[in-house]
């Protein structure tokens, strides 16, 4: 499936999502927070056809591959690395968010000022229904939409897509479930990411230099042959002549079974 844009104007659900889904809020610090639509199996069925491959999906699994890769759940280390982004300063930088579901990392990124951002998701269902939204619901929506764009379909094709377009940060939480996934996310990386190196942000409580790429996960997941730490090592040993990834832990769980990892590239 490749990934085409999806334009919020061309959603005629509008009215009926604000009429089925009950508004959640996040505090993401004491002084910000971020707000989203709860799209429990339930209420999805209100607006999605229950005979169709989707609707008979939610049913029963949170995740099928290549059919649905779990975008309506609310997945712990979005949240945390929510947090994480609204302790930053993005001013004029443009943001990808890949396997973005809800889309709290790309809308925190948006309201701490971020030129824009891009939001990805195997399923154009989900950025219809849950992430577009989400990013109208908040403070200044319509001027959110205005800096986003939305893309579906599989990301090993997004290069094809955008074209010589890059990011300074990319953001992704609880995409590194498969192993068969880790060389189309590096790939992102090292195709998509800027290659010269920004100064470190500013006002930033933790020091981040762009470009860069800030991966949320668990550590295993269980039943599932991926994880942060599995990607990490995989990330680890894509050098090249040219340059390595250098890794860094951002945030880890009281119960050390989550954390939050950046990746840059640094010239050999």
């Amino acid at each position: 499936m490749h990934c085409q844009f999806i334009f919020p104007s061309e959603i005629s659900k509008r009215e009926t999502i604000q009429s089925h889904f009950s508004i959640v809020t996040h505090k993401l610090s004491e002084k910000a927070t971020i707000q989203r639509y709860s799209t429990t199996q339930k209420k999805l069925q209100s607006v999605i056809n229950v005979d169709s491959t989707l609707g008979q999906v939610l049913k029963s699994s949170d995740i099928v591959p290549k059919i649905y890769e779990g975008g309506f759940t609310l997945w712990n280390c979005s949240a945390e690395l929510s947090k994480v982004v609204s302790q930053h300063d993005l001013s004029g930088l443009r943001i990808l968010e890949a396997g973005c579901g809800h889309g709290l990392p790309g809308i925190t990124a948006l309201l701490q000022g971020a030129l824009q951002v891009d939001f990805l998701d195997f399923n154009e269902d989900v950025l219809r229904l849950a992430t577009i939204p989400n990013v109208e619901l908040n403070e200044n929506g319509k001027l959110l939409l205005n800096r986003s764009r939305f893309i579906c379909g599989d990301w090993q094709f997004l290069p094809e897509l955008i074209d010589k377009q890059y990011y300074d940060v990319e953001l992704s939480a609880e995409t590194v479930y498969r192993q068969e996934n880790f060389a189309y996310l590096e790939q992102i990386m090292n195709l998509l990411l800027k290659k010269k190196i920004k100064s470190n942000l500013q006002q930033s409580i933790v020091s981040l230099n762009t470009p860069c790429a800030l991966f949320a996960g668990k550590s295993t997941y269980f039943g599932i042959d991926g994880g942060i730490e599995s990607f990490r090592r995989y990330v680890s040993s894509r050098h090249t002549e040219d340059f390595q990834y250098k890794v860094e832990q951002i945030w880890l769980s009281d119960q050390n079974d989550e954390e939050i990892v950046s990746f840059t590239k640094e010239p050999m």
